[in-house]
Parts: C-alpha cells; sequence; structure tokens
C-alpha cells in the first residue's frame, strides 16, 4: 500500500462513524413533532438522510477495498 492508501484507510473509520452520527441526529430531529410541523426542514433532511446512505455504502466498500489491498500486501 502506498501513504496515500494507508491515510484513507485509516480516515475510513472516523469518516463513516461522523455519517453515523449526523444520521442519528437527524432520526432525532424527525422524531420531534415540533421538527415535522416544518416540511421543507423535513425534506431537507430526508433529501441529506438518503445522501448520508450512499455515503456510508461508498465509505464501507472502499474500506473493504482497501482492507483486501493491505492484506495482500501482507501476506
Amino acid at each position: 500500500m502506498n501513504f496515500k492508501e494507508t491515510t484513507e484507510l485509516a480516515a475510513l473509520p472516523d469518516q463513516i462513524d461522523a455519517c453515523e452520527q449526523e444520521r442519528v441526529v437527524l432520526y432525532a430531529q424527525l422524531a420531534d413533532p415540533a421538527f415535522l410541523r416544518d416540511g421543507a426542514a423535513v425534506a431537507k433532511a430526508k433529501v441529506r438522510l438518503a445522501a448520508i446512505d450512499t455515503d456510508v455504502a461508498r465509505l464501507m466498500a472502499r474500506w473493504e477495498a482497501l482492507e483486501a489491498v493491505a492484506a495482500d500486501a501482507k501476506g
């Protein structure tokens, strides 16, 4: 693995965690009846949740790919 890949691999868990934490916040907002009264905010939150799902899937796939490269490099 080159330096860039090693650095990227090390950063991926934190990036995934940040996305998942943001998802928790958004779900908490969507559970708040006061928040639900703001249709535009709800729509924006739903769009962001979809984007987070896409981001997490992409980051997980990249993590798996880099882990495979790292495993090949070790053995």
